[in-house]
C-alpha cells in the first residue's frame, strides 16, 4: 500500500466521512474494511486515521477501538522493528499526537493499549503522556 491509488481512495474516504464531521458506526464499518483489507496498517493509512481522529466533531466509540488497535498494529508490526517501537516510530507518534497540542482519550487509551500488547515495554516519552 501506500501507492498513488491508495493515498486517492483514502482522501476521498477522508473527504466523505468528515462531511458531515461524524463518524458514524456505518463509517467505522467502512474504514475498517478498508484498512484491514490486506491485514497490515501502513503509515498512510495510520495518518489518515489521526487526520479523521483530529477533525471529527464527534465520533462513534467503535472507532477509538478501531483507531488505538490500528495504530498499535502499525507501530509494533512493522517489518523494520516487530514488536517494538524504534525511534523513528516514537518520533512519528509524538508528533501527531501533538499536531492538535492535547493528548485526548482516544490518544491515551492508544498508549494503554500499546503498554498491554507490546512485550517489551513503551518508551517513557509514551508514558509522560498519560
Amino acid at each position: 500500500m501506500g501507492d498513488p491509488t491508495e493515498k486517492e481512495e483514502l482522501k476521498a474516504l477522508k473527504i466523505k466521512i468528515l462531511e458531515d464531521g461524524i463518524i458514524e458506526e456505518s463509517e467505522v464499518k467502512e474504514i475498517e474494511t478498508h484498512l484491514l483489507a490486506d491485514g497490515k496498517i501502513d503509515k498512510l493509512e495510520a495518518d489518515f486515521l489521526f487526520e479523521l481522529k483530529d477533525n471529527a466533531k464527534s465520533m462513534n466509540p467503535r472507532f477509538a477501538v478501531l483507531f488505538s488497535d490500528c495504530i498499535a498494529d502499525f507501530l509494533l508490526g512493522d517489518d523494520t522493528s516487530p514488536g517494538v517501537i524504534d525511534e523513528n516510530e516514537v518520533k512519528w507518534f509524538l508528533e501527531k499526537v501533538g499536531e492538535d497540542g492535547k493528548v485526548d482519550d482516544i490518544e491515551k487509551m492508544t498508549i494503554e493499549n500499546l503498554r498491554k500488547k507490546c512485550p517489551n515495554g513503551i518508551p517513557q516519552s509514551f508514558l509522560n503522556l498519560l
